[in-house]
């Protein structure tokens, strides 16, 4: 049967391109900088002295909330502002968005909260963190939920955070006797800033890329430029698709974020290598996890790691520096080879009592001296005893206390070597969401829409015997469809539901307080701008896997049911095993709808409840169709194949 065959196709596309999706996803490599393309630079050799490196610190993620959290999280972070940038003597700390919660209690609405905010600048305050060292705290998606526009008196990043978008709203430089340092802030948050949850991806308008690219222009002759945002690249949307990851290419050798957290669990150390060369840096939360980030920059080669905050000694390695960070493009690598020392920071508020220094597990004999009463240290070695292959590097520290820490990392002196990184990592931060999700959404949209019109019309030669090859059978599930699908009164209103994810509003709502807005598939209507929100193409997604394709699932199993046995609804639960499974998986799935339309009138107001098709009409739909169902006299089949069920009578007889 022809349908069998395209809908067996269809099927093996997907599987074949979901398989070379995940192929793709554990061997990717970054593509190789030709040789002549690598930087170098032969003023400087890396020794035993303490010039030519300097550090800075990132956090991210601090959501200072009103509600959770209130003993430990706001009193930590003022512990780190005192005690633990004491102890590590940033050049400068970059604060990566998300200053404040602004969420409610239950996580189902959003505002922002002015004591969130005083809470987060009287740490500021009792602090002097910002008068003791230069503090860039910028704007996250939390920071402007439920802001109009940038004056409004609900902007309260301008009046409370440490910095106010003064030094952050322009390329910042550091100043070095050994160099110039560019630090370029990437603001991808929306104006005006829906409330949660449509508030997650960034954008990038055709002005800000512009500027973006005028302020990395007239850096360019930095030694390094280090571009820092709250989106990663993965989420946030440009006017052209590409464009940022191609300036910080050409401009810039680090890209440093936060907003993703530690995806549950899944993202513990979010780093991946650009196919163009430059290095992404998502860093853990602030929030549950503690996280910061200590990024330190010797002779022009960069490292970092990230520290869970009160654990100590910190021990970071930057000569030579791991191989999976290396960026020939943009390092003058060759220094590592030239370099008499190896050279680590340890950072602790107190003495350090011993040091121990391994390579492929046998500890040097040379010990490692402080350099000049700093946090730097030194360990002589030679470096053409380690220029062929991998090598594992391993820096343990012991302080008066007798706490240990260890630092491990593998290190490559050759010119050619592997990138190892997650696979999470290389799926969250290399995917480009803003064209994926509008991708899958259309394919899906399409393929929907012509399958049920192709299911519909499709003349099917033959009725597949109930037992034929079980439940899970191409031909029965096309044969089911084709049921149920042949009433104008269940094919029309998938077909009308499906037609208006495609192209008509999902719902209407309350976005920001006080301003109406009306959001579609591709983007959000609000104060007359539209706002490019491809968040809204996974939001359209979710109701057809969850609640549109299970009820279809439902219903044909119904129809075929109650076309073989003539079952009526009382009967069900005593004719057939499957069905009361069935039946409470549907209930489920109803009772999920129930608790999403209450959420978007929690989120957005009774018109997200009354003026909502895509939850709402659509739960009042469903209800309709599964009574309409049951109350139906009989199930009869199409007149084309009622010859075949006469037959099959007959013979049964």
């Amino acid at each position: 049967m022809l349908l069998v065959k395209l809908f067996r196709f269809l099927v093996t596309i997907i599987l074949f391109c979901v398989l070379l999706f995940v192929v793709n996803l554990y061997k990717y490599q970054p593509a190789r900088i030709p040789h002549d393309q690598w930087k170098t630079d032969y003023t400087y050799h890396p020794t035993n002295t303490s010039d030519n490196i300097f550090w800075f610190v990132q956090v991210s993620d601090i959501h200072v909330s009103r509600y959770h959290d209130l003993k430990t999280r706001a009193p930590d972070f003022k512990r780190f502002t005192t005690e633990t940038l004491d102890a590590i003597k940033p050049e400068l700390v970059l604060v990566t968005g998300d200053l404040t919660d602004a969420k409610t209690r239950d996580f189902t609405g959003s505002e922002q909260y002015l004591d969130e905010w005083e809470t987060y600048q009287r740490v500021l305050a009792e602090s002097n963190v910002t008068q003791r060292y230069v503090w860039l705290d910028i704007k996250g998606n939390h920071d402007t939920f439920d802001v109009m526009s940038l004056d409004e008196t609900k902007n309260h990043y301008l009046k409370y955070s440490g910095d106010k978008g003064k030094r952050s709203k322009f390329t910042y430089q550091v100043n070095k006797s050994f160099g110039k340092y560019s630090f370029i802030h990437v603001n991808a948050t929306l104006v005006p800033g829906p409330r949660r949850p449509f508030n997650f991806l960034g954008y990038l308008n055709e002005a800000s890329l512009q500027r973006l690219e005028a302020a990395a222009f007239d850096v360019k002759s930095s030694n390094l430029t280090f571009w820092y945002s709250h989106y990663p690249t993965s989420t946030i949307t440009c006017t052209q698709p590409g464009r940022l990851r191609t300036m910080i290419s050409h401009y810039g050798c680090a890209y440093l974020c936060g907003h993703l957290h530690d995806l549950g669990g899944l993202g513990k150390e979010m780093y991946a290598m650009h196919p163009n060369g430059f290095l992404e840096a998502e860093l853990a939360d602030w929030k549950i996890n503690r996280k910061y980030r200590i990024v330190a920059v010797d002779h022009d080669l960069m490292s970092f790691v990230d520290v869970k905050h009160d654990e100590w000694p910190v021990v970071l390695i930057t000569m030579p520096k791991p191989a999976s960070f290396m960026m020939p493009r943009f390092e003058p690598l060759h220094r590592m080879t030239e370099s008499t020392h190896i050279r680590f920071l340890i950072f602790n508020p107190v003495a350090i009592r011993d040091i121990r220094v391994h390579i492929d597990g046998v500890e040097l004999e040379n010990k490692a001296e402080n350099v000049n009463g700093t946090s730097l240290w030194a360990c002589k070695w030679n470096s053409e005893d380690y220029s062929h292959g991998s090598h594992v590097l391993r820096v343990t520290a012991v302080d008066q206390l007798g706490r240990s820490k260890s630092s491990q990392i593998d290190f490559n002196l050759g010119e050619k070597w592997r990138y190892h990184f997650r696979s999470t990592s290389i799926l969250f931060l290399l995917t480009d969401f803003s064209f994926w999700l509008p991708s899958l959404f259309y394919f899906t949209i399409l393929v929907t829409i012509c399958s049920l019109v192709v299911i519909r019309k499709a003349q099917i030669n033959q009725i597949p015997k109930e037992s034929s090859h079980g439940f899970f059978s191409i031909t029965r599930l096309l044969f089911k469809l084709n049921l149920l699908l042949s009433y104008d009164c269940f094919f029309y209103p998938f077909l009308i539901y499906s037609i208006n994810v495609l192209l008509g509003p999902q719902f209407v709502g309350e976005l920001v307080t006080g301003h109406l807005g009306i959001c579609f598939s591709y983007g959000i209507l609000l104060n007359g701008r539209f706002l490019d929100e491809r968040q809204m193409f996974a939001n359209s997604l979710f109701p057809m896997f969850m609640f549109v394709l299970p009820l279809l699932l439902y219903l044909s199993t119904i129809a075929e049911l109650r076309w073989r046995k003539d079952l009526k609804f009382r009967d069900c639960f005593s004719s057939c095993t499957c069905l009361p499974v069935a039946h409470v998986f549907m209930l489920l799935d109803l009772l999920i709808m129930c608790y999403s339309c209450r959420s978007m009138s929690i989120s957005y107001g009774m018109y997200a409840l009354l003026l909502n098709p895509q939850l709402t009409w659509w739960l009042l739909t469903s209800i309709y169709l599964i009574f309409r169902l049951w109350n139906l006299k009989s199930i009869k089949l199409k007149k084309s194949l009622e010859r075949f069920d006469n037959a099959d009578k007959e013979i049964s007889s």
